[in-house]
């Protein structure tokens, strides 16, 4: 290296992280020990340096010698940006589920609000703003109660990152006066006839996911998360791969009606090209390819419960959604005889006790069978 070039400062690489440029030398700069340490690159142009550099972090990462630089002025959104990658990475503890939803949250609604600020000058006004805004939807939409509390629990996750790694003093969030996760009208059970009018009232790009939440009962993540790998038309089963907890990542029954919806879609996907219908493709894709909106499948269910006369803006219940058909499978299955620990299973909750905090009002068999059994156990 001439003298010349020796006594040019190493300047950061826009755009990428610990990416630094001299001359037409490119340099890792990464925390190791607590040192910082340059490591020169063997690449000569910016697109083979970023390659290098990515083969590299992970190489470091894998072997647990690699540490975020600490103490940077970041704004909230590098700081975030930060956060998801950590959680990807090998010391994350996040599921990729969660992580998905925590950026997906995070890009939404948080760093246009305040992905500029540096994140050590956020404070608990800052957030109890951004949550009255959600709440009230100033900006759009009022959002429920549980999706603003998902949505502060996400920034909360990113400030707690920050304070580890001295990016930030205290976490703002903690303060936070949230509303209620509790719904506003008790969850909706359709009968057998007022679900198939529903259905009959949906497109035909969300009646089968509307149908999957009822006789499959799915939650609304799992159906739209489902590729045709998970999906066998030929056993009549689907295997749930990405669940809300351990117990819900098991197998359920394709019925009947359900089987003859999803081979019709499974036709009208693949008259769309035979891509659509590859074990990896989406089950439920939009128009384009791209993953299904949860926010479009819930619109539309509602829009379709309006239509066929189950709700009305004047009756003070809300919406039929997705998760009330699940509810309605549960109701189905309990009018059919079926005992709380088949419920259970065909449910996938943790155990019967969950079933039985949920539809306690649903099973009075059961009850009727107790005080039965009870009377019995001293006729000996």
């Amino acid at each position: 290296m001439s003298d010349a070039v020796s006594k040019i400062k190493r300047q950061p690489v826009k755009g990428v992280k610990n990416l630094f440029q001299r001359g037409d030398s490119f340099y890792l700069l990464v925390s190791i020990n607590g040192k910082q340490h340059y490591e020169k690159l063997a690449a000569g142009n910016r697109t083979d340096a970023e390659h290098e550099r990515n083969i590299r972090v992970g190489e470091l990462r894998s072997q647990g010698r690699i540490e975020l630089q600490v103490g940077e002025d970041l704004s909230f959104s590098e700081l975030a940006a930060r956060f998801i990658e950590h959680e990807r990475g090998p010391s994350g503890k996040l599921t990729k589920r969660t992580c998905d939803l925590r950026e997906q949250l995070l890009s939404k609604h948080v760093v246009p609000a305040l992905g500029e600020m540096q994140a050590r000058s956020i404070t608990t006004p800052h957030i109890q703003s951004l949550a009255d805004r959600l709440t009230k939807g100033t900006d759009g939409t009022p959002l429920s109660g549980s999706s603003v509390r998902g949505i502060v629990t996400s920034v909360s996750c990113v400030m707690s990152f920050g304070c580890r790694y001295g990016h930030v003093t205290s976490n703002a969030c903690r303060e936070v006066s949230l509303p209620s996760a509790s719904r506003t009208s008790e969850p909706r059970y359709l009968d057998h006839r007022d679900v198939l009018r529903l259905l009959g009232a949906l497109t035909p790009s969300f009646k089968p996911v509307a149908a999957c939440a009822y006789y499959a009962a799915l939650r609304a993540s799992e159906v739209l998360s489902l590729r045709w790998a998970d999906v066998s038309l030929e056993t009549a089963t689907i295997h749930v791969r990405q669940g809300k907890t351990r117990a819900s990542i098991n197998s359920v029954p394709v019925p009947l009606p359900l089987l003859g919806i999803l081979r019709a879609h499974r036709d009208a996907q693949a008259s769309k090209g035979l891509q659509r219908i590859t074990e990896d493709a989406l089950v439920f894709p939009t128009s384009t390819g791209q993953p299904q909106s949860r926010r479009n499948a819930l619109r539309a269910v509602n829009n379709a419960s309006k239509l066929v006369g189950l709700w009305s803006e004047e009756d003070g219940r809300e919406p039929v959604g997705l998760h009330d058909l699940r509810h309605s499978a549960a109701s189905f299955y309990f009018s059919q005889g079926h005992k709380t620990r088949e419920v259970s299973r065909l449910l996938r909750h943790a155990n019967p006790g969950v079933t039985m905090a949920v539809y306690s009002g649903l099973s009075p068999q059961e009850d009727e069978q107790i005080i039965e059994a009870g009377r019995n156990a001293w006729a000996v």
